[in-house]
């Protein structure tokens, strides 16, 4: 990305579009798991590349913003709550410092490059086609899936945002299950009859996986 960067043009050999479909997936990933040190480093690819906003990297800036707006900085992914809450002040001072400085200095860094990049208007994909009781599936995974800070914000959206977010929510479950191993799900998701969802970088990846897995259980056998 950063070569991409200083040459302004495309790089032989490296198809950045398929670079940007990772960078995407990995925003997502890290949105999820509240790492926003490397989910604010991987935002910092459409603005050093001039690039449109996506619906997702749209989103999880928003998230960033609106975190940090309401603790007063970016958390870093081993802050304890425990260790602030009742602490002296002059310890909160010294044990944020000390645990958050990454943080703090991703989100600088992010922001001066979007201050030195004007900033594109957000790319308006195609409504995404789900069949309802995947649909349902994928809404009830998160709904029930672990407390984080973006589903608060997602809930605000109206629905024709949360219909932009659909392909964002399939990445989040197909990265959920594959952690879970629940391969099952995983495949059934890939299944989905959609050339948006299939085309998918993501999607490519987690088939190659089950086929590797495929091929291991029969060496197995």
């Amino acid at each position: 990305l950063m070569y991409g960067a200083f040459e302004r043009n495309k790089i032989p050999g490296i198809d950045l579009e398929i670079i940007f479909q990772l960078v995407e997936s990995l925003v997502i990933r890290y949105l999820d798991e509240q790492n926003y040190d490397i989910a604010g480093e991987l935002l910092m690819a459409w603005p050093l590349l001039n690039r449109k906003w996506t619906p997702a990297a749209s989103f999880a800036l928003n998230c960033l913003f609106k975190i940090e707006e309401r603790v007063g900085f970016l958390p870093a992914p081993g802050l304890e709550r425990s260790k602030i809450d009742g602490a002296e002040q002059e310890e909160k001072r010294t044990y944020i410092y000390s645990i958050n400085y990454h943080t703090v200095l991703v989100m600088g860094l992010l922001c001066s490059v979007m201050l030195k990049n004007p900033l594109c208007e957000e790319t308006v994909s195609d409504a995404v086609s789900y069949p309802d009781k995947w649909r349902n599936k994928i809404e009830n995974e998160i709904h029930t899936g672990k407390d984080v800070h973006w589903y608060e914000f997602y809930q605000s959206l109206d629905s024709v945002q949360k219909e932009q977010l659909l392909p964002m929510l399939y990445q989040v479950c197909l990265t959920r299950w594959i952690r879970d191993k629940q391969y099952g799900d995983v495949k059934k998701l890939l299944d989905l009859n959609n050339d948006e969802l299939h085309n998918m970088e993501a999607s490519r990846q987690a088939r190659e996986l089950l086929q590797r897995l495929s091929i291991s259980a029969e060496g197995i056998s």
